[in-house]
């Protein structure tokens, strides 16, 4: 079994038994199980067996787990760059709010050889520094790390239901996904990247998000900053926003 595929399992255990629900209890049912993933690195070059195919594939991440659970709601892995968590929480609350399943595994995991980290340097996404330093004139990149993280979405009837509402950590009021697109004030000639970020299309998505539950933006106590803050063009001035205004 690949490494990202065990490391998956054990943190879909450990949030399974840190909120109380006994896997016997999503067995047979409509319980999404929803990925955030890259590629899988080895594969057929790490396991040359009969086993190759599923570690090769990054669907068999999701599919170990729904495999493992038994459960029959839908079953995928995403990628999508930096947003690929979120991603994968937006689909699940959709899934949630559209009937395809009562209850949804969110789960994320990043393992990567040194031969990747290498390539993202040599694009000058990862810091010169070393360090981060966000919003910050001298900031020239990112820093990544591995891990994985999980968590579990139901609907309010679902926790009530079966009694999990003093488990409850949080309660999403919305979730919004989008892309920036093409803006050629952020970045001229050669050095344009598709992936730097656009601050006009994330500010239309962020007004969206608002605009569908009727939340003002005042209302927003904490923002996590996206990745894509810290990128920087080939002359080293930062891309992006940094700033963040409830207009």
């Amino acid at each position: 079994m690949l490494l990202t595929q065990r490391i998956l399992l054990a943190a879909v255990w450990d949030v399974l038994e840190g909120a109380g629900i006994p896997p016997s209890l999503l067995h047979k049912t409509r319980t999404g199980v929803f990925v955030a993933a890259m590629k899988n690195f080895g594969g057929f070059e790490s396991y040359p067996d009969e086993t190759a195919l599923r570690s090769a594939l990054t669907s068999g991440l999701s599919d170990r787990i729904a495999y493992f659970l038994g459960t029959h709601g839908p079953s995928l892995t995403l990628e999508t760059a930096c947003s690929s968590s979120l991603v994968a929480l937006t689909l699940a609350v959709n899934a949630i709010r559209d009937g395809s399943c009562d209850v949804a595994i969110v789960s994320a995991v990043n393992v990567t050889p040194r031969e990747y980290d290498l390539a993202l340097q040599a694009t000058g996404v990862v810091s010169r520094q070393g360090e981060c330093r966000p919003f910050d004139e001298d900031a020239s990149g990112t820093l990544r790390c591995e891990g994985t993280a999980c968590m579990v979405v139901c609907s309010m009837d679902w926790a009530k239901k079966h009694g999990y509402t003093g488990t409850i950590k949080s309660v999403i009021v919305n979730s919004t996904v989008g892309s920036a697109g093409a803006d050629p004030n952020v970045a001229q000639g050669s050095g344009r990247l598709y992936e730097s970020p656009n601050v006009f299309g994330m500010a239309e998505m962020i007004r969206l998000c608002h605009e569908q539950v009727g939340l003002p933006p005042e209302k927003i106590c904490y923002v996590e900053a996206h990745g894509a803050l810290l990128l920087t063009n080939p002359r080293g001035r930062p891309l992006g926003p940094t700033w963040v205004s409830p207009t």
